[in-house]
């Protein structure tokens, strides 16, 4: 997500408990991110291995993951012992 994003905060005494603000990055008036959708909800948990975010993972396409380990992105998944995880949000 490096040069999509401006800034980030977590205003809890201001907004709701656990929400995140983020400013996002405009280049010549049009933003870096078109679109960010929630994958997992409290209804339905979506698992993903290594393996199928590679498949499925697109060049502009970002898709934000919790693990026991933290958070990753499909593009620092080879950094660490990746195996898998819950997909929490897809970002293009």
């Amino acid at each position: 997500l490096r040069g999509k994003i401006k800034d980030f905060t977590a205003p809890g005494f201001i907004l709701k408990k656990n929400t995140i603000l983020v400013l996002l990055k405009y280049y010549r008036g049009v933003p870096a991110v078109r679109h960010i959708s929630s994958i997992s909800k409290l209804s339905r948990r979506v698992y993903l291995s290594k393996r199928e975010i590679i498949t499925l993972s697109q060049n502009q396409e970002f898709f934000i993951l919790t693990t026991p380990k933290g958070l990753f992105t499909n593009k620092n998944i080879f950094d660490k012992d990746f195996m898998g995880g819950e997909v929490l949000c897809r970002i293009y």
